[in-house]
């Protein structure tokens, strides 16, 4: 009798197990859910990573080629980041930074893309956003400093988009814009330089200065907390990790229906 030849069975229990990991990989419930409108794997995504898996302060995310989806309760629906703006909100700390609140969009303008995310874990949940272009990359804004520009009209104003994440300036923190830069210290509040004008804000709070505290999440160095979000459980102000249970796909309901 003819004997199988070792390399053969080999190759099968390799085979075996790379199918039972592209089973596994496969995103489900809200996760699934984006991952098809954003065309599964033909999309800007690509074939999964891994299985789905607790994100920090109580969501969940799934990997992907090019990309993260992420899920979070207060949140509801999940929202994906890739390219530059995914690989910019990794280099920030991911969900630390905040969960996405949108998918990547373009610009009003056409020329931009961007993100704008929440800072679930954070007195206020304060949202912030990543903006790109070809010329400028992505760079992040928040706090008081985003605020300024928003109301400054966006990348559609006088600034244009900004062209360095916020850093230290002396006293201040700044972000650099195509057409000039923002400013913010607690004693002076916000300047906007542009066109070689200055334009000075009033303080946000007119009381005593506060020293900026070293904080995990970025945004707090330049704050602006939104109004508290309204919730039925108070625990979910300060959410825990997820704890493991014998059914995953319940943290992150719906399932996709059965596709014909």
């Amino acid at each position: 009798m003819r004997k199988t030849p070792w390399v053969f069975l080999l190759a099968l229990v390799v085979l075996g197990l790379a199918s039972a990991s592209a089973f596994a990989a496969q995103p489900y419930g809200r996760i699934g859910e984006k991952y098809a409108a954003l065309g599964a794997a033909a999309g800007p995504l690509g074939a999964p990573i891994g299985d789905e898996a607790e994100a920090a302060y109580g969501g969940r995310r799934h990997l992907f080629k090019e990309g993260v989806i992420y899920w979070h309760p207060r949140i509801g629906e999940a929202y994906a980041v890739w390219g530059a703006i995914g690989r910019k909100h990794w280099e920030l700390g991911g969900v630390a930074y905040g969960y996405p609140i949108t998918d990547e969009r373009a610009t009003p303008d056409g020329r931009g893309r961007y993100n704008h995310f929440r800072a679930v874990q954070a007195a206020g949940a304060p949202e912030s956003s990543i903006y790109w272009t070809p010329q400028t990359g992505a760079h992040a804004v928040y706090g008081l400093i985003r605020d300024a520009w928003a109301r400054g009209g966006w990348e559609r104003g006088a600034l244009g988009y900004p062209t360095s994440d916020e850093f230290q300036d002396g006293k201040y923190r700044r972000s650099n814009f195509e057409r000039g830069y923002i400013l913010w210290a607690p004693d002076t509040g916000v300047k906007v330089v542009a066109w070689g004008y200055d334009t000075p804000t009033p303080r946000a709070d007119p009381g005593a200065p506060r020293p900026t505290p070293p904080v995990e999440n970025p945004a707090a160095l330049n704050p602006q907390p939104l109004p508290p979000v309204d919730s039925p459980n108070p625990a979910a102000l300060n959410p825990q990790p997820l704890p493991p249970v014998d059914n995953p796909a319940a943290l992150n309901p719906q399932p996709l229906p059965p596709v014909d």
